[in-house]
Protein backbone atom coordinates (compact mmCIF):
# COMPACT_ATOMS: atom_id res chain seq x y z
CA UNK A 1 0.00 0.00 0.00
CA UNK A 2 2.55 2.73 0.79
CA UNK A 3 4.61 1.34 -2.23
CA UNK A 4 2.32 2.25 -4.59
CA UNK A 5 1.20 5.87 -3.05
CA UNK A 6 5.27 6.41 -3.29
CA UNK A 7 5.20 5.39 -6.76
CA UNK A 8 2.22 7.81 -7.20
CA UNK A 9 3.93 10.68 -5.72
CA UNK A 10 7.40 10.23 -6.93
CA UNK A 11 5.44 10.59 -10.60
CA UNK A 12 3.49 13.85 -9.44
CA UNK A 13 6.27 15.35 -8.39
CA UNK A 14 8.14 14.20 -11.53
CA UNK A 15 5.54 15.13 -14.09
CA UNK A 16 5.41 18.46 -12.11
CA UNK A 17 9.20 19.16 -12.97
CA UNK A 18 9.05 18.40 -15.98
CA UNK A 19 5.80 20.94 -16.44
CA UNK A 20 7.98 23.77 -14.47
CA UNK A 21 10.98 23.34 -17.06
CA UNK A 22 9.40 23.89 -19.96
CA UNK A 23 9.09 27.79 -19.01
CA UNK A 24 12.02 27.38 -16.48
CA UNK A 25 14.20 31.12 -16.27
CA UNK A 26 17.25 32.03 -15.55
CA UNK A 27 16.42 33.59 -12.90
CA UNK A 28 15.23 30.01 -11.16
CA UNK A 29 18.73 28.72 -11.39
CA UNK A 30 21.28 29.23 -8.53
CA UNK A 31 24.54 27.64 -7.45
CA UNK A 32 24.67 26.58 -3.93
CA UNK A 33 28.16 25.35 -2.96
CA UNK A 34 30.16 26.15 -5.56
CA UNK A 35 29.88 27.81 -9.31
CA UNK A 36 29.30 24.82 -10.71
CA UNK A 37 26.64 22.65 -8.03
CA UNK A 38 22.95 23.86 -9.39
CA UNK A 39 19.92 24.12 -7.60
CA UNK A 40 16.59 25.79 -9.37
CA UNK A 41 13.98 27.05 -7.93
CA UNK A 42 11.98 23.94 -9.37
CA UNK A 43 13.98 21.94 -7.22
CA UNK A 44 12.71 23.58 -3.61
CA UNK A 45 9.63 23.34 -5.00
CA UNK A 46 9.17 19.59 -5.83
CA UNK A 47 10.70 18.77 -2.40
CA UNK A 48 8.13 20.93 -0.19
CA UNK A 49 5.57 18.96 -2.65
CA UNK A 50 7.28 15.69 -1.84
CA UNK A 51 7.81 16.86 2.37
CA UNK A 52 4.02 17.70 2.52
CA UNK A 53 2.49 14.93 1.41
CA UNK A 54 4.85 12.65 3.12
CA UNK A 55 3.98 14.20 6.50
CA UNK A 56 0.18 13.41 5.87
CA UNK A 57 1.12 10.07 4.89
CA UNK A 58 3.52 9.74 7.79
CA UNK A 59 3.50 11.81 10.26
CA UNK A 60 5.93 10.00 12.56
CA UNK A 61 8.80 9.57 9.82
CA UNK A 62 11.95 11.72 9.70
CA UNK A 63 12.40 13.12 6.64
CA UNK A 64 16.12 13.97 5.02
CA UNK A 65 15.49 16.16 1.91
CA UNK A 66 18.85 17.68 -0.20
CA UNK A 67 17.44 21.31 -0.01
CA UNK A 68 15.91 21.10 3.43
CA UNK A 69 18.26 19.04 5.48
CA UNK A 70 16.53 16.72 8.24
CA UNK A 71 13.50 16.55 10.88
CA UNK A 72 12.42 14.42 13.37
CA UNK A 73 16.24 12.68 12.30
CA UNK A 74 15.80 9.99 15.45
CA UNK A 75 12.58 8.82 14.34
CA UNK A 76 13.30 4.98 13.25
CA UNK A 77 11.95 5.48 9.84
CA UNK A 78 13.13 7.97 7.71
CA UNK A 79 12.51 9.39 3.98
CA UNK A 80 15.15 10.23 2.26
CA UNK A 81 14.61 12.62 -1.13
CA UNK A 82 16.10 13.99 -3.95
CA UNK A 83 13.91 16.55 -5.69
CA UNK A 84 15.49 16.57 -8.85
CA UNK A 85 18.88 14.22 -9.53
CA UNK A 86 20.64 15.30 -12.26
CA UNK A 87 19.85 19.61 -12.14
CA UNK A 88 22.53 20.16 -14.77
CA UNK A 89 20.49 18.50 -17.08
CA UNK A 90 17.29 19.45 -16.34
CA UNK A 91 18.93 23.13 -16.34
CA UNK A 92 20.23 22.26 -19.77
CA UNK A 93 16.83 20.10 -20.94
CA UNK A 94 18.52 17.14 -21.16
CA UNK A 95 16.43 13.82 -20.04
CA UNK A 96 18.54 12.41 -17.80
CA UNK A 97 17.01 13.65 -14.32
CA UNK A 98 15.14 12.27 -11.85
CA UNK A 99 12.73 12.48 -8.62
CA UNK A 100 14.02 9.75 -6.13
CA UNK A 101 12.23 8.87 -2.56
CA UNK A 102 13.56 6.07 0.01
CA UNK A 103 12.87 4.97 2.78
CA UNK A 104 15.18 3.68 5.78
CA UNK A 105 14.02 1.81 8.73
CA UNK A 106 16.73 2.09 11.39
CA UNK A 107 19.57 3.50 8.53
CA UNK A 108 18.82 0.56 6.63
CA UNK A 109 16.88 1.07 3.09
CA UNK A 110 13.67 -0.56 2.35
CA UNK A 111 11.69 1.20 -0.38
CA UNK A 112 12.89 3.12 -3.39
CA UNK A 113 11.04 4.93 -6.10
CA UNK A 114 12.63 6.65 -9.08
CA UNK A 115 10.98 8.51 -11.88
CA UNK A 116 12.38 10.29 -14.67
CA UNK A 117 9.94 11.80 -16.91
CA UNK A 118 11.80 12.83 -20.00
CA UNK A 119 12.84 9.40 -20.13
CA UNK A 120 9.18 7.76 -18.92
CA UNK A 121 10.64 5.17 -16.59
CA UNK A 122 9.32 4.66 -13.13
CA UNK A 123 11.84 2.06 -11.04
CA UNK A 124 10.52 1.16 -7.68
CA UNK A 125 11.42 -1.60 -5.02
CA UNK A 126 10.73 -2.81 -1.65
CA UNK A 127 12.22 -5.30 0.69
CA UNK A 128 11.92 -8.62 -0.22
CA UNK A 129 9.24 -8.10 -3.14
CA UNK A 130 12.34 -7.60 -6.04
CA UNK A 131 12.29 -4.31 -8.55
CA UNK A 132 10.33 -3.28 -11.16
CA UNK A 133 10.54 -0.58 -14.13
CA UNK A 134 7.46 0.55 -15.31
CA UNK A 135 5.78 -2.39 -13.59
CA UNK A 136 7.65 -5.14 -15.11
CA UNK A 137 10.24 -7.21 -13.11
CA UNK A 138 13.82 -6.30 -13.84
CA UNK A 139 17.14 -8.23 -12.65
CA UNK A 140 20.61 -7.15 -12.90
CA UNK A 141 23.22 -8.38 -15.74
CA UNK A 142 24.36 -11.73 -15.72
CA UNK A 143 27.59 -10.25 -17.50
CA UNK A 144 30.88 -11.75 -15.69
CA UNK A 145 33.40 -11.05 -18.24
CA UNK A 146 34.98 -7.32 -17.29
CA UNK A 147 36.05 -6.90 -20.84
CA UNK A 148 32.40 -6.84 -21.96
CA UNK A 149 30.89 -4.93 -19.11
CA UNK A 150 29.02 -1.20 -19.98
CA UNK A 151 29.82 0.74 -16.85
CA UNK A 152 29.07 4.34 -15.24
CA UNK A 153 30.64 6.87 -13.11
CA UNK A 154 29.59 10.55 -12.09
CA UNK A 155 32.00 13.14 -11.02
CA UNK A 156 30.27 14.65 -8.23
CA UNK A 157 33.76 14.52 -6.13
CA UNK A 158 34.99 16.87 -8.80
CA UNK A 159 32.45 19.34 -8.60
CA UNK A 160 33.04 19.71 -5.23
CA UNK A 161 36.60 20.70 -5.82
CA UNK A 162 37.83 17.88 -3.40
CA UNK A 163 41.59 17.60 -3.59
CA UNK A 164 41.07 13.56 -4.43
CA UNK A 165 38.60 12.63 -7.33
CA UNK A 166 37.72 9.77 -9.46
CA UNK A 167 40.24 10.90 -12.21
CA UNK A 168 42.43 8.69 -10.51
CA UNK A 169 40.48 5.42 -11.20
CA UNK A 170 38.78 6.53 -14.69
CA UNK A 171 41.29 5.82 -17.27
CA UNK A 172 42.18 2.14 -16.01
CA UNK A 173 38.38 1.35 -15.98
CA UNK A 174 37.95 2.41 -19.34
CA UNK A 175 40.40 0.74 -20.90
CA UNK A 176 39.49 -3.03 -19.05
CA UNK A 177 35.95 -2.55 -19.75
CA UNK A 178 33.70 -2.44 -23.31
CA UNK A 179 32.01 0.98 -22.49
CA UNK A 180 31.86 4.05 -20.45
CA UNK A 181 28.62 5.83 -19.84
CA UNK A 182 27.92 8.61 -17.34
CA UNK A 183 24.05 9.88 -17.54
CA UNK A 184 24.68 12.75 -14.39
CA UNK A 185 22.11 11.49 -12.10
CA UNK A 186 23.34 8.50 -9.27
CA UNK A 187 19.72 7.29 -8.69
CA UNK A 188 18.78 6.43 -12.77
CA UNK A 189 22.52 5.03 -12.76
CA UNK A 190 21.29 2.94 -10.11
CA UNK A 191 18.29 1.97 -11.57
CA UNK A 192 19.91 1.16 -15.08
CA UNK A 193 22.24 -1.22 -13.04
CA UNK A 194 19.26 -2.80 -11.53
CA UNK A 195 17.70 -3.11 -15.12
CA UNK A 196 20.67 -4.29 -16.53
CA UNK A 197 21.18 -1.67 -18.99
CA UNK A 198 24.38 -1.29 -17.34
CA UNK A 199 26.99 -3.74 -15.54
CA UNK A 200 28.40 -1.12 -12.98
CA UNK A 201 28.21 1.97 -11.47
CA UNK A 202 30.63 3.63 -8.67
CA UNK A 203 31.31 6.98 -7.98
CA UNK A 204 32.85 8.96 -4.93
CA UNK A 205 31.28 12.09 -3.17
CA UNK A 206 27.78 11.42 -3.32
CA UNK A 207 25.58 11.74 -0.22
CA UNK A 208 22.83 9.74 0.98
CA UNK A 209 19.75 11.23 -0.75
CA UNK A 210 21.69 10.58 -4.07
CA UNK A 211 21.16 6.55 -3.22
CA UNK A 212 18.59 6.07 -1.18
CA UNK A 213 16.25 4.88 -3.62
CA UNK A 214 19.01 3.51 -5.84
CA UNK A 215 20.51 0.95 -3.83
CA UNK A 216 17.41 -0.91 -3.06
CA UNK A 217 16.44 -1.00 -6.27
CA UNK A 218 19.49 -2.98 -7.19
CA UNK A 219 19.63 -5.12 -4.43
CA UNK A 220 16.16 -5.82 -5.09
CA UNK A 221 17.12 -6.79 -8.28
CA UNK A 222 19.77 -9.17 -7.37
CA UNK A 223 22.35 -6.77 -7.58
CA UNK A 224 25.70 -5.52 -4.72
CA UNK A 225 26.02 -2.44 -3.45
CA UNK A 226 29.16 -1.57 -1.65
CA UNK A 227 31.59 1.12 -0.20
CA UNK A 228 35.07 1.46 -2.36
CA UNK A 229 36.87 -1.24 -0.41
CA UNK A 230 33.84 -3.77 -0.06
CA UNK A 231 32.62 -2.75 3.20
CA UNK A 232 29.60 -0.89 3.90
CA UNK A 233 30.37 2.39 4.75
CA UNK A 234 29.10 3.94 1.27
CA UNK A 235 28.64 6.89 0.74
CA UNK A 236 31.06 8.39 2.55
CA UNK A 237 33.93 6.02 1.84
CA UNK A 238 32.78 5.65 -2.10
CA UNK A 239 29.95 3.63 -3.57
CA UNK A 240 30.21 0.52 -5.72
CA UNK A 241 26.76 -0.95 -7.40
CA UNK A 242 27.19 -3.85 -9.69
CA UNK A 243 25.61 -7.07 -10.67
CA UNK A 244 27.68 -8.95 -8.33
CA UNK A 245 29.37 -11.04 -11.00
CA UNK A 246 31.78 -8.77 -11.64
CA UNK A 247 31.91 -7.06 -7.77
CA UNK A 248 35.62 -8.42 -6.83
CA UNK A 249 37.21 -7.47 -10.32
CA UNK A 250 35.78 -3.82 -10.13
CA UNK A 251 36.34 -3.53 -6.59
CA UNK A 252 40.53 -4.31 -7.86
CA UNK A 253 40.84 -0.99 -8.76
CA UNK A 254 40.17 1.04 -5.75
CA UNK A 255 42.92 -1.17 -3.57
CA UNK A 256 44.69 0.72 -0.82
CA UNK A 257 47.67 1.12 -2.66
CA UNK A 258 46.46 3.19 -5.17
CA UNK A 259 46.05 6.00 -2.37
CA UNK A 260 42.44 6.56 -2.09
CA UNK A 261 41.53 8.85 0.22
CA UNK A 262 38.15 10.60 1.26
CA UNK A 263 38.99 13.66 2.73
Amino acid sequence: MLLQQISELVQIAGDFAAKRRKVLSSNEIHTKSTDTDLVTDVDRDVEALIVEKLRELTPEYGIFGEETGKSNADAPYCWVIDPIDGTTSFVRDQPFYCVSIGLRHNGIGILGAVYAPKLGELFLAEAKKGATCNGETICVSKISDLRKAVVATGFSCIRAKRKFDNMAFLPQIARATCAFRRTGSAAIDLSYVAAGKLDAFWELGLQPYDIAAGEVIVREAGGIVTDLSGAAEYPQKGLLADNGAIHQNMLSFFRPETGIRFE
